[in-house]
C-alpha cells in the first residue's frame, strides 16, 4: 500500500472475526444490495468454489469505512482476475476508493493477477487505470403507488388488465424453484448465455433469508415464470427473470413487476434497481419506456492495465463465439452443464 494512503486508512483482509463489524457496516448502506456482505461471499463460495476475499477501510479509530468484496476463480491457472458482485464497493468517500484500489493493485501484483474488473456505481475520480461503464436502470417510486401506476406507459398498464383477467395465480415461495430452474436454463441456454447451477439459487434463500423475494406465476397450477428480487432497507434490486413462451404471452412479467411495485411501496423502497440492460437491446426498452425507468452508467475498473482512460467494453473471444455457433448441435443435458461450468470463468453477475 502507498505511503499516501497509509496515514488516512489501514486496510486489512476480512477475517472471520471482524465478519460481525464488516456486516454492520454493509447493513447501514440502506440503499445498496449487500453484494458486499459476508452471506453473499459464502453464497458465491459454496456455489462455484470460488475464492473469496475481501479488502476493509479502517479510520484511525478503527471504524471500516469502505469494503472492496471480491471473488476469483480457485483453478490453477496461468492468467487469474478478479472480479467483484453490483455494489462490490462501499465506500464514504472517493479517497476510500482509491486506498482500496491501491491495495488491491499491490496484492494483485504480488499473487499474478493480470486483471481486474471492479465494480462501482459512481465515477472513482483519479483511478489512474483503465475504466469502462454500463448502463443500468434505475427506477424512482413515486409518492404513492397510484402515481406510480399512472407513470406506466399505457400499453403496459394494459397488458397488466389483460394478465390479471387470465386468473393467473402468484406466490413467493422458493418451492417452485425447480420448476422455474427449468424455464430460466432453458431460456438461457437459447440466448448462448451461461447459466447460474441451481445450487446458487438455493443459497439465495438459505443464505439472505428476507432478503430475498422469488415472485412466481401459475396458470392452471403450471409454473410459467418467475422474477428474483433481492432487498435493502431502500432499495429492490431486480435480479433475475425467466418466462415461458406462455407466460410471455399472457404479460406475467409485466405482472409481476407490478406487484414488486406494489410490494415496494408496502415495505417503504424508494427505488428499483432494473440491472443493467443494453441500450441497444428491447430490453433496455422495456424497462426505460414501458416502465419509466432511467439510465445511468455504472463503472468497470481494471487495476492492472495502468491507463487512465476510458475503454470499449471488452469484446467477446473468438473461442466463446466459435462455441456459440455449435450450441444448436449440442444436446441439452450437455449444453447445459457445459454453461454452469463455464459460468466460472465470467463475470458473473
Amino acid at each position: 500500500m502507498s505511503a499516501k494512503f497509509k496515514e488516512e486508512y489501514r486496510i486489512e483482509f476480512a477475517i472471520p472475526k471482524n465478519n460481525l463489524q464488516w456486516r454492520d457496516y454493509i447493513d447501514k448502506s440502506k440503499d445498496l444490495i449487500k453484494f458486499a456482505s459476508p452471506s453473499f461471499q459464502y453464497i458465491l463460495s459454496k456455489a462455484y468454489g470460488l475464492d473469496v476475499l475481501a479488502l476493509l477501510a479502517k479510520d484511525k479509530n478503527g471504524e471500516i469505512v469502505g469494503v472492496l468484496s471480491c471473488y476469483c476463480s480457485n483453478l490453477e491457472k496461468p492468467y487469474r482476475e478478479i472480479h467483484s458482485p453490483p455494489y462490490g464497493l462501499v465506500v464514504c468517500n472517493n479517497s476510500v476508493a482509491l486506498a482500496l484500489f491501491d491495495a488491491m493493485k499491490s496484492f494483485c501484483m504480488k499473487n499474478g493477477i493480470i486483471k481486474t474488473q471492479l465494480e462501482h456505481p459512481n465515477k472513482i475520480e483519479n483511478a489512474n487505470c483503465l475504466f469502462w461503464s454500463k448502463k443500468t436502470i434505475l427506477k424512482s417510486l413515486a409518492s404513492n403507488v397510484s402515481e406510480d401506476w399512472i407513470n406506466l406507459r399505457g400499453k403496459t398498464r394494459n397488458i397488466i388488465r389483460k394478465a390479471r383477467k387470465q386468473d393467473i395465480q402468484i406466490t413467493n415461495d422458493f418451492k417452485y424453484l425447480d420448476d422455474w430452474y427449468e424455464i430460466y436454463s432453458e431460456r438461457m441456454l437459447s440466448m448462448n448465455i451461461h447459466t447460474h447451477p441451481k445450487q446458487f439459487f438455493k443459497l439465495l434463500k438459505s443464505e439472505l433469508g428476507n432478503e430475498v423475494k422469488f415472485y412466481i406465476g401459475r396458470l392452471d397450477g403450471e409454473v410459467i415464470g418467475g422474477i428474483i428480487v433481492l432487498y435493502s432497507n431502500d432499495k429492490a434490486y431486480y435480479f433475475f427473470s425467466a418466462q415461458s413462451t406462455k407466460a410471455r404471452s399472457v404479460g406475467l412479467n409485466e405482472l409481476l413487476i407490478w406487484n414488486l411495485i406494489e410490494d415496494c411501496h408496502k415495505k417503504g423502497i424508494k427505488a428499483i434497481d432494473l440491472a443493467r440492460s443494453n441500450p441497444s437491446s428491447s430490453v433496455f426498452n422495456f424497462k426505460t419506456r414501458s416502465l419509466g425507468g432511467i439510465a445511468k452508467d455504472t463503472y468497470f475498473y481494471d487495476l492492472m492495465s495502468g491507463e487512465d482512460q476510458k475503454s470499449e467494453v471488452p469484446s467477446v473471444p473468438f473461442i466463446i463465439k466459435l462455441k456459440n455457433k455449435l450450441s444448436p448441435y449440442t444436446p441439452k443435458k450437455i449444453k447445459r452443464l457445459i454453461s454452469e461450468f463455464d459460468k466460472k470463468f465470467e463475470h458473473l453477475l
